[in-house]
């Protein structure tokens, strides 16, 4: 038995009782009620059972007959004759019911197109005597066959004529013609050779294959067949070294052998995540209490690491067989999240980088070597294996860096993998429910590097029906989505966008004369949650628009997302910008001559250029004060128009009126003067925008500030009178951005007067010849406990230890309240037990006890008395390597704390990467914007601490318990000056950084800067992962920033950039 999908569905389903927000699809999304009623039929049931297709998977390629066989119930079969309708459906509009989750994400059922009926035939059921003859309608043979398992009778249908035109059909059937029910999907597929191809961009799930298969072998190849000839080539699986050594010593197979040798005569690859160690290797003989009691570790103890190393090389001879067998890959545990995981995974990093020795060891010693890959993240394979001093030596272990749910906006990881010399996949990314979706995602991915990408949960692409022998047996269009994407982009790695610096989003893979060029209207926003998220989001900000291009000659051809050859015999082609998906090649102009004619496209009804407003870097009294504004423009030809400025009062521009001419892809500076200006108290001023053109118009409207850096000198003492003369910058809360770019600032203090309880910042710049002084002060800071300083932090304080033992030893007389709990809420004693005369000494205990509590909440003391009874050595002493306090808590920029960062210094902070800007344009995927970070919080006992998140030379890490440290790493800034004081409802930091620490960065009056800054807010355990919410988020609402991961820690969440710039002041 798989015991970690048993563990994990428990918790599933726990989380599920605990009140998930939101309402789950019953059911397959393609068979959601509103769905069938679109299709015209009801839903299927046991009367007529689709069984079986002459093709695994229901994937037909050209030419293939579609045979048909379907389990008949006694009553059935008492028709004259079944009516077999055939339509076609699809699910490109990225539409859907509401409201309802559709598996992983979050927006509702996705909704089906149906494109109509397509054919319609009458199957007469055959008779002991005879065999009607149906005159008018196609002749479609049907016989019975041996008798069905279930009773009733099954009938084969063969050649149903199914369209040869690719795409996604749906069957229904009707008794004697009336009341058709939903009987199968089916795909019209681009054919796939068969036979071994690592060079398959689209990576698949095991379950697709194995789930509802049990151990057939039949069920299996037919599975592995079906992700065959989608062409999904290379596959990713849970290795459990648990399930195959149970007993020590002992190898049991049984559950490997059938999936393995199904997928090497299907020609399919497998990438193993190699984890779950058996509970005999285990301290307690089961997984080891972590953080939470839902969430152990299932990790082995560091003697048994040479038996599981015995046990991978005999895996490894097994299913490597030299290359010939379908085991490709070696990865180390599935999300090895540091403290807090959620596949078994909860130690440390040293104990990680053991695992990895001996993977990589054995898969290295392999003939040929096989590959290993890491850490899920990257920047968990940084923490992981680029820390320290001797990253080059640890890095030595892994072959291919892998990603999970990295968009765009916070991808960076294949830049590292490059600068290292090593691959990079994106192993999990369960976004792609429908079929625009695919393209964008495999497209957008690759681009930003990753060689493969696992954009589908088996769900999105297969499901199944009564009667169906596996999970998942029907096809949705998705698959066909996959099919497609695989059929033109195996064997062709990412290029390079054709254009750079203009529209329109064509990706070229591939060399000539194959190459395929991938033509996205709009860039789609994977997870759909920012149009900041992509690169040139003001495009976004309108909707709809075509763009047209010459194809006389026919040389290009173009093909739809089901492969489908469109826009024939055109002498000039129009497609619509949307966010759907276009494959071209060109057989004898290649991919020069797609470029010279999509630069030639003609664009309409679309927003033709970005509108970037710029912030004074000088203070508005400053004699010849220059507006500036950069206009881009996005389109592919000469632009003409006027833009129009509308000032604040109070403002009085040299002209507000401007004409520009633009080429193709231009950005160009516009500058007009300031002949007078009222300087505001608050520091506001707002711009109104509009470019005209003949192509179409841009509109925008921004908050302007004077960002400037006054030079003088500060104490650090909390008095604020010293910065009344120096301009700031407020911001407000993100999560109510709406309201506050509605808001009309007033000065901090008559604004916190008015609102006490909204919750907002501003922030203050200064410097001198010592310091670069940074002042805020943030209005409703809630209540926050201080945080730990990390200076002296303690270690050993998050791990198991002997400790452990001794604490829940101390529980002893309370053990029958700790062994009746629910093991998943082991601190909930059963109300019978309520009136035991211990229970109120045992909940006494517990309050004045938090060590001892905490063994109770974690799920330690349960299992401590459980183990000790039949083994009473088990110790806590051997499990050091397991977390049981939750680090997140703990990071730098947790809690109550101003983060902020500076660019200084010229170009990206490209350490440690190869920079790809040759290949796909600045900002299409995550840059090193910033070169020094910095957090500041108050903390516990008093105080405060300056933190050096970031800065030249520091590795990109969390600063995690017992992760290795570098030479030059984060820390306390040497030198530095800070504060952090409650007055009343408001917050002050204040905080002087030597330039000695800024070095390489020599200031001098007017020189421009880039400084960002997060004011995070504490939001009690509910709130998320790290219990905080980046509440204030300056450059949430400049046209000049995009969201970007590297601009601030935690790297996996973006940020918006460092874009905005401010001046040092004289």
């Amino acid at each position: 038995m798989n015991i970690l999908r048993w563990w994990c569905v428990a918790v599933w389903a726990i989380a599920v009782v605990g009140g998930v927000s939101g309402t789950w699809a019953a059911g397959p999304s393609i068979l959601d009620p509103r769905n069938l009623t679109l299709m015209g039929c009801a839903a299927p049931n046991t009367n007529y059972e689709f069984v079986i297709s002459n093709e695994p998977g229901n994937v037909f390629f050209p030419g293939d007959a579609v045979n048909l066989q379907i389990r008949l119930s006694p009553a059935a079969t008492k028709a004259k004759y079944l009516t077999f309708s055939i339509g076609r459906i699809a699910m490109d509009k990225n539409r859907y019911w509401h409201p309802g989750w559709a598996n992983m994400v979050p927006s509702g059922v996705p909704k089906i197109e149906f494109l109509g009926w397509l054919a319609q035939v009458k199957v007469p059921l055959p008779r002991p005597a005879h065999a009607a003859v149906w005159r008018g309608y196609p002749k479609i043979p049907a016989r019975y066959l041996p008798p069905a398992a279930k009773g009733g009778r099954m009938l084969e249908v063969v050649h149903l004529p199914v369209p040869a035109r690719y795409g996604c059909y749906v069957i229904t059937v009707a008794p004697d013609g009336h009341n058709p029910q939903f009987l199968c999907t089916l795909l019209r597929a681009n054919r796939i050779a068969p036979g071994f191809n690592t060079s398959a961009p689209i990576l698949n799930e095991a379950a697709l294959m194995t789930q509802g298969a049990g151990n057939n072998p039949a069920l299996l190849l037919r599975g592995a067949q079906t992700a065959s000839r989608l062409g999904l080539k290379i596959l990713r699986f849970e290795a459990h070294w648990g399930n195959v050594e149970q007993k020590r010593g002992v190898y049991d197979w049984s559950g490997l052998d059938p999936m393995m040798h199904a997928m090497a005569k299907a020609g399919i690859r497998t990438m193993w995540t190699v984890d779950c160690a058996p509970f005999w290797t285990m301290p307690f003989d089961q997984p080891t209490p972590a953080c939470i009691p839902t969430k152990a570790d299932w990790s082995c103890e560091p003697k048994y690491l040479p038996l599981f190393e015995k046990w991978l090389n005999v895996a490894c001879r097994r299913y490597w067989d030299h290359g010939r067998g379908s085991l490709w890959v070696l990865e180390n545990w599935n999300e090895p999240w540091n403290g807090i995981s959620i596949s078994g995974w909860e130690s440390d990093i040293p104990h990680y980088r053991a695992i990895m020795q001996v993977i990589a060891r054995v898969a290295h010693a392999q003939k040929p070597p096989m590959e290993t890959a890491a850490a899920c993240w990257i920047g968990n394979t940084e923490n992981m294996f680029l820390t320290g001093q001797h990253p080059a030596r640890q890095i030595k272990m892994v072959d291919i860096f892998t990603d999970h749910y990295v968009q765009p906006d916070f991808s960076y990881g294949p830049m590292v993998a490059r600068y290292w010399h090593k691959q990079s996949m994106d192993t999990e990314t369960w976004v792609a429910c429908n079929e625009m979706m695919l393209p964008q995602v495999m497209t957008q991915f690759m681009a930003c590097g990753q060689e493969h990408v696992n954009p589908c949960y088996p769900d999105f692409i297969y499901f199944s029906t009564p009667g169906s022998p596996t999970s998942y047996t029907m096809p949705t269009p998705v698959a066909l989505a996959c099919n497609t994407f695989s059929y033109f982009i195996t064997g062709k790695p990412f290029q390079r966008l054709l254009f750079m610096h203009h529209l329109p989003f064509a990706f070229q893979f591939g060399t000539d004369p194959h190459a395929v060029v991938i033509l996205l209207g709009r860039l789609f926003t994977p997870f759909g949650n920012s149009l900041r998220s992509v690169l040139w989001w003001q495009f976004n900000l309108t909707h709809g628009g075509t763009m047209s291009f010459n194809n006389a000659d026919g040389a290009i051809h173009i093909y739809n997302l089901d492969g489908n050859r469109v826009f024939m015999h055109q002498n000039t082609i129009t497609v619509p910008v949307t966010t759907l998906a276009y494959y071209l090649t060109c057989p004898k102009g290649g991919v020069k001559l797609i470029r010279q004619r999509l630069a030639a496209a003609t664009y309409k009804n679309v927003r033709p250029v970005e509108i970037i407003a710029r912030d004074f870097t000088q203070l508005l009294n400053t004699p010849g004060l220059t507006l500036h504004t950069t206009l881009h423009n996005l389109l592919p030809k000469k632009l003409t128009g006027i833009l129009t400025i509308t000032p604040p009062a109070g403002l009085k521009l040299a002209q507000n009126r401007l004409p520009v001419t633009l080429a193709p892809g231009q950005s160009l500076d516009v500058a007009t003067a300031v002949i007078h200006a009222r300087i505001a108290p608050t520091n506001v001023y707002p711009f109104k925008y509009l470019f005209t053109s003949a192509v179409g118009d841009a509109r925008w409207a921004e908050n302007l500030h004077a960002l400037v850096a006054m030079h003088t000198t500060i104490k650090i003492n909390g008095d604020l009178s010293q910065w009344k003369h120096i301009p700031g910058v407020m911001h407000g809360c993100e999560k109510r951005q709406a309201w506050f770019q509605k808001h009309t600032w007033l000065p901090f203090s008559q604004e916190a007067a008015r609102y006490p309880h909204q919750f907002f910042a501003q922030v203050k710049l200064a410097w001198d010849k010592h310091y670069f002084y940074v002042l805020a002060r943030v209005n409703d800071a809630p209540a926050y406990p201080g945080h730990l300083p990390l200076a002296t932090r303690n270690d050993a304080q998050y791990f198991r230890s002997a400790k452990d033992d001794a604490y829940c030893e101390s529980l002893k007389p309370y053990e029958k309240f700790i062994l009746a709990a629910p093991w998943n809420t082991p601190l909930l004693v059963p109300p019978p037990l309520h009136k035991d005369p211990l229970f109120g000494a045992y909940e006494k205990f517990l309050a004045t006890h938090p060590q001892a509590r905490a063994e109770v909440a974690t799920g330690a003391a349960g299992v401590f008395f459980k183990a000790r009874k039949t083994h009473p050595k088990a110790s806590f002493a051997d499990a050091t390597y397991v977390y049981k306090k939750n680090p997140h808590l703990d990071l730098p920029w947790v809690g109550n704390t101003l983060q902020f960062a500076l660019r200084v210094i010229p170009g990206y902070n490209a350490r440690n990467m190869v920079l790809d800007t040759r290949r796909v344009p600045a900002g299409f995927h995550a840059m090193p914007d910033t070169d020094y970070e910095y957090a500041l919080y108050a903390c516990k006992g008093g105080g405060s601490e300056l933190w050096r998140l970031l800065a030249p030379g520091v590795p990109r890490g969390f600063y995690w318990p017992r992760q290795p440290r570098a030479r030059v790493d984060q820390g306390p800034v040497p030198g530095g000056l800070h504060l952090v004081k409650q007055n009343g409802n408001m917050t002050i930091y204040e905080a002087a950084i030597p330039w000695t620490e800024l070095s390489p960065w020599h200031p001098q009056p007017g020189h421009a800067f880039g400084f960002t800054f997060i004011v995070n807010r504490y939001e009690g355990p509910e709130a998320g992962f790290d219990n905080v919410a980046h509440a204030i988020a300056f450059g949430d609402n400049k046209s000049a920033t995009k969201l970007n991961g590297l601009t601030l820690h935690r790297y996996n969440e973006a940020k918006p950039s460092c874009s905005a710039k401010w001046g040092l002041g004289k």
